[in-house]
């Protein structure tokens, strides 16, 4: 499971049961498996650590403050107890580092500082119990300072613990009798080294250290420079030592799995690893990982079918993501570059290929020979790769005979079979991609100045069609050149003022887009060569352009971290939006279902769902703003590096669910006024739009009824005051371009608490903001509809003979069960007892009886009427009887019911009103919803003509809109969220 992102950082963690508690600043946020239900808040400064056992949660800051929370002091989190304990610091500077509760030490924690310093105390009575002899701990000489304590893990033993110092040692260490039982030094040489021997100033620091608990003595320490090595604690000596376990950044943790052979490590590489200890000498190798880049990626593409992505980062790898399979990730391999750098006594980066600046791939001919071809920073050759086996190929696309220059951009054809190459001398060459021969250069003969026709400068781009007839290539000259793939002859060239920074094609409908330096777009037919839209206002360089899979949308970044998206058929602009970082890469997925974006400064590739692959969004006009979006946070970016997301901490409502304000844009009016007090929420809770925003009213109430719903549904949400779900207005009106949207990922599905009910308190006969059925068969509701072309089908060939008729004088009650009627039996002995009375008072000359005015009424009008005059407190329950007696009828029936009502000019108003009024009770409460909504769909298509001519029937006809949308939206938002997660999970490997 994958829980939202929060505005900050976290800093540290702490687990207990289906509890997360987590420090994010100032604030430690508690988490119920994934949803948040509480925020604490106590600190002054930064918290650093959190520690928990028992029911005690212990969080230390930067200042040495450590606050105990208990966690059985209250129901609700929020409401939880604390105490404070000040830590004194001895030296300036000096903070905690670690805290660890030894096994069987009651209320004790063992506190080591940066300073050097390990105490241990009691929380209870808040007091220092002893302080521990550290000077003795370091086996590095010649030290006027103590080294940091980076470290302390228990041991299986009660009484000993695992501390780990800055200058390497590894100190194995008895409380009780404050003396170590072991101490090693961690080394760059693998040789042992014990307390007794000499040692040379090569220690590393020890950032993690674990202990094996399956009955085998072995700890495992883990350095600074990221190399594991593993310790004999019975023979005091080393065993091994793994080297680049993980690299930039070193090992920062490292634990064994209860009673099992099996690390778990995570570094500063963005890698989390597992090895396991089944060698006969006992040492370890891995045997899963999950990694990422170590540096932030600057060009994804999507390859294939749209399920795997190609990244190239600065960490000069180039990856393999699957958007479903986390397990099929890895990074294409550059050989056996471990055992090379250990043969060279390097380090393992130095082996490594330049940064790659460019690559493109072809799907076909995968299984085959190579199909991924890429240029690197100073290289003057073109690399090979292969997807199939995940390696570096065997070719380096160089030409032998000509002066080598560096080659800045790459081009596969679609066929597979061939790779092209530009340099920065403008010389453009073809290679075949299974043998790696050169098999021509476009222009002509490079060394013969006179008849050279190609580009005279770096070459910035390249491009072939579907068919391999035609490539395109464009240079920082201001040319764009137009060859015959197979004669490599000049077709066309297109010259511009000025110099061309790069270009994106679409094979789909042969579109080219290039950018110059003017910062304008310019779109052109591969064919005919004309330039068929031209679109300006980019404020800054264009950094990143990608056409959708169709053609339809093209999307293009600027370097002020917006992003346009402009739809081809109308040439106008129909969506912008911003990030908080400048997009460095664009890759719609072949089927439009995704947008894989990635950004200055951020580790990951972040993918935008696209709303118009799950239902249809119309645009009604052009955007005037950007709508600003926020990116979850990485570890490339430190908090205090950060600047773009700004405000005041967020609030927590009654409930202990946590609020916080959607981030708007600054020259928004409706924001102008909290702008000051506002904060970003997380990236799950944020819409990025391609293609739409609406313009008219309703849409924006829309709009604003959905975020509702979410603030139901227990998500994170605006708080009270905030506006957030105005959109910008547009500079036209009455637009009708592409309907495309695109929406970040929603949180995940979290359980309703008991105490959240909904704002409006529409909530059905169960307590809760269910939606219920009613189980009535499908022809029963939705035959309704369909009356009309039902009894057109069944109109039979022949008259149909009369039936044999009942008695007249017997009446009875229509339904799918006939009954008989007794009201007129009633009725008629009434009338007699009035006869009867008439005649004996010798008053009644005639045997005629009166109605008294009154007209016959149907069961329906009767009970509606019920409603109608019924008090606010009982409405429900006549409601309920209404839909009781429509539940008992056929379709026939109903119609008949319906059609009947208004009959009387009269009562035509009242009882059309009285319908009105049954579905506004009914419908928010969500019960037997299918069947009502084909009730009223036949109640409106019988009578819409009448009720446009009251007034009054309008209004509630408006008001019963309102309604239904506020239900359906909902209703829709769950729908496509299930459809994302079936798809996601019927394509996930479990």
């Amino acid at each position: 499971m994958i829980g939202p992102a929060r505005e900050r950082k976290i800093r540290a963690i702490a687990t207990t049961k289906d509890v997360t508690y987590t420090a994010h600043g100032v604030e430690i946020l508690v988490w119920k498996r994934m949803s948040e239900v509480a925020r604490l808040r106590a600190h002054r400064a930064k918290i650093s650590h959190l520690l928990l056992f028992g029911h005690l949660l212990l969080s230390v800051d930067e200042c040495n403050v450590m606050h105990i929370w208990d966690t059985l002091s209250a129901t609700e989190p929020k409401d939880m107890a604390h105490t404070t304990l000040e830590l004194p610091a001895v030296q300036e500077g000096g903070h905690v580092s670690c805290l660890m509760h030894p096994h069987t030490y009651l209320n004790k924690v063992v506190v080591g500082y940066t300073d050097g310093r390990c105490e241990l105390w009691n929380i209870k009575s808040s007091k220092r119990v002893y302080s521990f002899d550290t000077a003795k701990w370091s086996l590095l000489p010649g030290s006027h300072t103590l080294p940091a304590i980076n470290c302390i893990v228990q041991s299986p033993v009660v009484d000993v613990v695992g501390i780990g110092l800055s200058d390497g040692t590894a100190v194995v260490h008895n409380l009780k009798m404050d003396r170590s039982v072991v101490r090693f030094l961690q080394q760059n040489s693998a040789n042992p080294v014990s307390s007794a021997a000499a040692v040379s100033p090569e220690g590393q620091a020890v950032t993690c250290m674990a202990f094996r608990s399956d009955g085998i003595p072995h700890l495992v320490t883990g350095s600074s420079s990221g190399q594991m090595a593993v310790w004999d604690l019975q023979k005091k000596q080393l065993l091994t030592v793994v080297q680049q376990a993980h690299g930039v950044g070193g090992v920062t943790s490292c634990a064994f799995l209860s009673g099992e052979p099996l690390l778990v490590t995570a570094g500063g590489d963005n890698a989390l690893k597992q090895w396991i200890f089944d060698q006969n000498d006992h040492t370890p190798r891995l045997y899963k990982s999950r990694e990422g880049h170590s540096a932030p990626p600057f060009n994804a593409q999507f390859y294939g079918e749209g399920k795997t992505l190609l990244s190239a980062g600065e960490d000069n790898a180039l990856r393999q993501f699957h958007v479903l399979r986390d397990q099929q990730g890895a990074e294409l391999s550059q050989g056996d570059i471990n055992r090379r750098a250990k043969s060279y006594q390097v380090k393992a980066d130095t082996l490594k290929l330049p940064r790659c600046v460019d690559f493109a791939a072809s799907t076909n001919k995968a299984r085959q020979w190579a199909n991924v071809l890429s240029c690197h920073q100073g290289e003057s050759g073109g690399s090979t790769w292969r997807t199939e086996t995940r390696a570096l190929g065997k070719h380096t696309l160089r030409h032998p005979d000509m002066a080598p220059a560096e080659v800045t951009a790459v081009a596969v054809s679609a066929c597979g079979h061939f790779g092209l190459i530009g340099m920065m001398d403008g010389r453009v060459e073809k290679y075949n991609m299974q043998s790696g021969f050169f098999r021509g250069s476009f222009g002509g003969n490079f060394l013969e100045s006179s008849s050279w026709e190609g580009h005279t400068s770096r070459v910035t781009g390249i491009a072939v069609d579907a068919f391999s007839h035609v490539a395109v290539t464009c240079s920082l000259d201001g040319s764009v050149r137009f060859w015959s793939f197979r004669s490599l002859a000049l077709l066309h060239t297109i010259t511009l003022e000025h110099a061309v920074d790069r270009m994106c094609f679409c094979r789909e409908s042969d579109l080219l887009a290039v950018v110059d330096d003017s910062l304008a777009v310019r779109c052109y037919e591969l064919h005919s060569f004309q330039e068929v839209r031209r679109y300006r206002g980019h404020p800054s360089r264009v950094s990143a352009m990608c056409f959708s899979p169709d053609g339809r949308w093209l999307v293009t970044a600027c370097m002020d971290s917006s992003v346009r998206v402009f739809d081809m058929p109308s040439g106008k602009l129909v969506d912008w939006f911003a990030f908080n970082s400048p997009v460095t890469s664009l890759s719609f997925s072949p089927s439009a279902e995704f947008l894989a974006t990635t950004h200055v400064g951020r580790l990951g590739v972040f993918l935008w769902a696209n709303r118009n692959y799950f239902t249809n969004v119309f645009l009604r006009s052009v955007p005037s703003q950007p709508i600003e979006m926020d990116l979850a946070l990485t570890s490339a970016y430190e908090e205090g590096d950060y600047t773009a997301v700004q405000g005041s901490q967020p609030s927590t409502d009654n409930g202990g669910s946590s609020t916080s304000n959607k981030r708007k844009p600054s020259s928004s009016s409706s924001s102008s006024s909290s702008s000051s007090s506002s904060s970003s929420s997380s990236s799950t809770s944020k819409r990025a739009r391609i293609g739409s925003q609406k313009a008219e009213k309703d849409e924006e109430e829309d709009e604003g009824e959905e975020e509702e719903d979410e603030d139901e549904a227990g998500h994170s949400s605006s708080g009270s005051d905030d506006s957030d779900n105005e959109e910008p207005e547009r500079a036209e009106d009455g637009f009708t371009g592409g309907a495309v949207r695109f929406v970040a990922p929603p949180t995940p599905i979290t359980s309703q608490p008991a105490h959240d009910n909904d704002s409006d308190g529409d909530t059905n006969r169960s307590g809760s903001a269910l939606l219920t059925l009613s189980a009535l068969p499908t022809s029963r509701w939705r035959n309704l509809t369909l009356l009309q072309q039902i009894k057109e089908r069944n109109t039979p060939s022949e008259v149909a003979k009369a039936p044999v008729a009942a008695p007249f004088f017997l009446s009875s009650v229509a339904g799918l069960a006939p009954k008989l009627d007794a009201s007129d039996f009633k009725a008629e002995q009434e009338a007699a007892e009035a006869l009867a009375k008439a005649d004996k008072k010798g008053s009644a000359s005639s045997k005629i009886i009166h109605s008294g005015g009154k007209q016959d009424t149907s069961t329906f009008v009767r009970v509606l009427e019920q409603l109608r005059t019924a008090h606010s407190n009982s409405k429900a329950a006549a409601a309920d009887k209404v839909t009781r007696f429509l539940l008992g009828l056929g379709p026939s029936s109903i119609d008949a019911e319906i059609t009947s009502l208004g009959m009387d000019l009269q009562t035509e108003e009242m009882e059309l009103g009285s319908v009105l009024t049954y579905f506004l009770t009914v419908v928010p409460t969500r019960q037997s919803f299918e069947f009502l909504q084909a009730v009223l769909n036949l109640f409106l298509k019988r009578h819409a003509d009448t009720i446009v001519q009251y007034p009054a029937l309008v209004d509630m006809v408006v008001e019963l809109k309102a309604v239904e949308k506020k239900v359906w939206r909902k209703l829709e938002k769950q729908f496509h969220h299930t459809l994302c997660l079936v798809q996601h999970f019927s394509n996930t490997q479990f």
